[in-house]
C-alpha cells in the first residue's frame, strides 16, 4: 500500500470505529470497498513487478478479507456486538500488514522506479 493509500484506508477505518450503531454497516462497507480497492491495485502492481513475495503476501490479503468476511457475516445476522468485537482488531491485523507485507513491497517498488 502506498502512503496515500494507507491515508485512505485509515480515515475508512476511523470512521468505521467511530460510528455508532446504526451507521456501522454501512462504515464497515466503505471500508471493505476501500481495501479490497488498494489490494486490486496492489496485486496488478505485484504483477507488473515480478515481485517474488507475491503468493506470500497475496495470501497475506486473503487472511485480512476473512476477517472482513466474517464480519460481514455477523452484520447479515444481525450480531452487532459479535461485528464490532471483530472490527476492534482489525487496526492491529492493518498496522502488522503495512509494517511486515507492505514495507518490503514499497522498498522493491522504489529500488524498481530508481532503476
Amino acid at each position: 500500500m502506498q502512503l496515500i493509500e494507507q491515508k485512505f484506508v485509515v480515515r475508512r477505518l476511523e470512521d468505521l470505529l467511530a460510528s455508532s450503531d446504526a451507521a456501522f454497516q454501512s462504515a464497515f462497507h466503505h471500508f471493505q470497498d476501500a481495501l479490497i480497492l488498494v489490494f486490486r491495485q496492489e496485486e496488478e502492481d505485484m504483477v507488473q513487478l515480478h515481485y517474488d513475495q507475491c503468493d506470500i503476501h497475496m495470501a497475506e490479503h486473503q487472511k485480512l478479507l476473512q476477517l472482513l468476511w466474517r464480519i460481514s457475516a455477523r452484520l447479515h445476522y444481525h450480531e452487532m456486538e459479535a461485528a464490532r468485537e471483530m472490527a476492534a482488531l482489525l487496526p492491529q491485523c492493518l498496522l502488522e500488514h503495512m509494517v511486515k507485507i507492505d514495507l518490503p513491497l514499497q522498498q522493491t517498488m522504489a529500488y524498481s522506479s530508481s532503476l
